[in-house]
């Protein structure tokens, strides 16, 4: 099996993360992800302030992962909140409307074809209605043969 060769800047990285174990945990929880520490360590390096907080002792790191558990879940829903890409999720609506739209027509245009064919299927002479008897008219004097 072959193996995937990785660039050089991320083999660094990679062996800089076993020695820093936390860093995984820190992703794992949601706080970053591992494209921000990649992009940290490739711009700063190892030296920077940031890493301290990693490589700092255990006693540290079980009070933070007692607060992290102890998160309300207001906070919870606000780092959810952060993750989302509104505007991808502004598009994926924009979509889904216009999806709505089209089927809408679709349906109005498959609804006129088929009264169409609900008319045309019907009998050419309806059954007529008998029509209600009519009274005898008056004999209509001359004055009102001329009106008319």
């Amino acid at each position: 099996m072959s193996e995937v060769k990785l660039h050089p800047d991320v083999k660094k990285f990679k062996a800089f993360v076993e020695k820093h174990p936390k860093i995984i945990r820190e992703a794992r929880s949601g706080k970053h992800d591992l494209n921000y520490y990649f992009k940290h360590y490739q711009k700063y390096g190892e030296t920077d302030s940031l890493w301290d907080q990693f490589t700092e002792n255990d006693n540290k790191e079980t009070l933070e992962t007692k607060k992290d558990n102890k998160k309300s879940w207001t906070e919870q829903l606000k780092g959810l909140v952060n993750k989302f890409e509104f505007d991808q999720i502004d598009q994926h609506l924009k979509q889904a409307d216009s999806a709505i739209s089209e089927l809408k027509n679709l349906l109005e245009h498959f609804s006129e074809i088929r009264g169409h064919q609900k008319q045309t299927s019907q009998p050419p002479h309806p059954p007529q209605l008998q029509q209600p008897p009519q009274l005898p008219q008056p004999p209509m004097s001359r004055m009102n043969r001329r009106l008319f």
